[in-house]
């Protein structure tokens, strides 16, 4: 029992609070077998080595979307999966382990026949000049378009990231630099060179430095032990600036290939030049490098990317379920923009008296949704949703629907914004223009005026001048003297950079308010 005159207080105000960011994040890890002695009675069986991570944040209704831009916080889930050539490289190292040592039946018979290798003739297409540009295609918030975007049968054209990026050139690998990042490395393994290009491209190769030999397309194809077997060395790629031949995995994934050791091939590093050395030298280092573990660990790692960016990997999955997303989202977006220009250009109103999904007081917005919604399947499948959760009760907060008053407020907002943007552009454009400014107290006896532009534009297709007189805004006042009116309009002009100077006009009806000042 607590003693007598002691009293309990709370005090952790702080966690009482609704945090406007929330992040959630996990961290997946493959068991990595071993066996250590931790003390006389504990031995560690397994290590944890991590694998893939994942996070998402949510973020709270109450965030403005310019925040959540201008710091480019995601809103959608981000996930990282290993490319898995942990456990290929462990796989292949117990192959070679069992190899080792085993000489192959067939090494004591000669081959009597080659396999006959077919090469596609397609020609050698030319990629990007030095530096190709890729822009991700955003849609703008003044779009109007009502294009059915769900679905997501079709294959999407970019994996890659979303930001405008300088990408190197494909055509000179000697020029890529020495750190490359991850968004270009996958941009590389997607878009490269492809091995029959390369082929054809072998009669338009140079001589060697003698200008005798030339290259031959052998040099293209590895054999197996027994001779039987061609397999084609598609990690070769040629450097048009540098006149070249580099090895494609191990540019594009070795750590450093700056050092000097050995260890790394003149093909990793600066390529193997024919103007330099003769291309008979290129016949015995070929087999040499494709026969290093370095190259082995890297040529394998280049394969999981490329299987998991292009051949429908796990990534390539989780890419397109992600665009798919993306894609609804932007349809829906759409469709309320649409639904807010069309009640806004009629001055209809946007609230009712709840936002319950289905009842008939529950505004206009609403309501032109659900008429959409039962023509429109997108619109149709999310009202279905907020509706069933509304129906079991639960609360909407902390996941997105954006049909909620504050958003349509938002939506209102941004609207509003971009139209105020048109009338100052055009006004801008004709350079002159009058003030119409009167004043009147709404019903809770607050005084407020009305600002009111009045400029002469010309269309620029039929070349006719039409007057426009636009409305800027409500600005709300207590000095009713002319000086303090005249000051008010004065500030608001400035604070949307209208040149007073270029003022040719004024009227104003603000007899009832003035007394004489």
């Amino acid at each position: 029992m607590p003693e007598v005159d002691t009293t309990l207080e709370f005090k952790a105000w702080g966690n009482s609070q609704r945090h406007p960011f929330t992040i959630y994040g996990d961290f997946e890890a493959l068991l990595i077998k071993t066996d250590e002695r931790r003390g006389e009675n504990t031995t560690i069986i397994h290590r944890h080595k991590p694998m893939s991570y994942g996070f998402v944040v949510k973020v709270s209704e109450d965030v403005p979307l310019k925040l959540i831009e201008k710091f480019n916080i995601p809103t959608s889930p981000i996930i990282y999966r290993g490319s898995g050539a942990l456990k290929r490289k462990e796989k292949l190292e117990k192959d070679a382990k069992e190899v080792k040592g085993r000489i192959s039946i067939t090494n004591f018979f000669k081959s009597t026949s080659k396999t006959d290798v077919l090469v596609n003739n397609d020609s050698y297409m030319p990629h990007p000049d030095h530096v190709a540009i890729f822009e991700t295609d955003e849609t703008n918030i003044d779009s109007t378009s009502t294009t059915d975007s769900n679905s997501c049968e079709s294959e999407p054209k970019k994996l890659i990231s979303p930001t405008l990026v300088a990408y190197p050139d494909l055509k000179a690998p000697g020029m890529w630099p020495t750190t490359i990042s991850r968004s270009v490395r996958d941009m590389i393994v997607c878009c490269a060179p492809k091995f029959p290009e390369l082929v054809n491209f072998v009669k338009y190769m140079p001589k060697d430095i003698n200008n005798i030999k030339s290259f031959s397309k052998f040099m293209l194809y590895s054999k197996s032990s027994n001779n039987r077997e061609s397999f084609s060395r598609d990690w070769l790629i040629w450097s048009e600036t540098k006149q070249s031949l580099h090895c494609l995995p191990c540019i594009l994934f070795h750590t450093n290939l700056t050092e000097t050791s050995n260890t790394i091939s003149i093909l990793a590093k600066r390529g193997f030049c024919p103007h330099k050395t003769s291309w008979k030298k290129l016949y015995s280092k070929l087999p040499t490098h494709e026969n290093s573990k370095v190259h082995r660990d890297l040529f394998l790692e280049w394969k999981t990317l490329q299987q998991s960016l292009i051949d429908h990997g796990v990534d390539y999955i989780l890419q397109k379920q992600i665009k798919c997303e993306t894609d609804k989202w932007k349809a829906i977006l759409r469709r309320l923009l649409d639904v807010t220009l069309f009640l806004g250009s009629r001055g209809l109103s946007f609230q009712g008296d709840n936002s319950t999904i289905g009842d008939i007081h529950n505004g206009n917005f609403l309501g032109v949704l659900e008429l959409l919604g039962k023509y429109d399947k997108i619109t149709r499948e999310h009202l279905t949703m907020v509706k069933q959760s509304q129906i079991k009760g639960e609360s909407m907060k902390g996941s997105a629907h954006y049909l909620s008053w504050k958003s349509q407020n938002e939506f209102i907002y941004l609207c509003g914004d971009k139209v105020m943007k048109i009338i100052l552009k055009q006004r801008e454009n004709t350079i002159y223009y009058s003030i119409i400014a009167d004043a009147t107290p709404d019903v809770s006896h607050q005084e407020q005026n009305v600002l009111i532009l009045r400029y002469v534009s010309q269309n620029e297709k039929t070349e006719v001048f039409n007057i426009y007189e636009q409305f800027i805004e409500f600005i709300n006042f207590n000095e009713k003297t002319g000086e303090g009116i005249a000051n008010q309009l004065i500030s608001r002009l400035e604070n949307y950079k209208i040149p007073l100077l270029d003022c040719r006009g004024k009227a104003t009806i603000m007899a009832p308010i003035c007394p004489g000042k």
